[in-house]
């Protein structure tokens, strides 16, 4: 377990904020922090992309980075993705 997971519940947040129809948490993606360490395990993706594809996306970026949720407004339909 690392620190984020007893200040972090991602699950809450997902829920707060109505993610969805939108995005998924991916518990399978960063299991163990294999693809990127510097990252959760569970971690908040757009719906309609397959954990393959952001593997290999990941492959081509620093640190096998890829982006994931970090805001969403629920008003406008607007987010951020780091």
């Amino acid at each position: 377990n690392s620190l984020w997971d007893n200040v972090y519940i991602i699950e809450k947040e997902f829920e707060r904020q109505k993610l969805n129809h939108t995005f998924k948490i991916s518990e399978t993606i960063n299991k163990d922090y294999n693809l990127v360490p510097s990252y959760p395990e569970k971690l908040i993706v757009p719906e309609n992309i397959k954990i393959e594809e952001i593997i290999e996306a990941s492959n081509f970026r620093t640190k096998n980075r890829f982006p994931v949720l970090c805001y969403y407004n629920d008003n406008n339909k607007t987010f951020m993705l780091r």
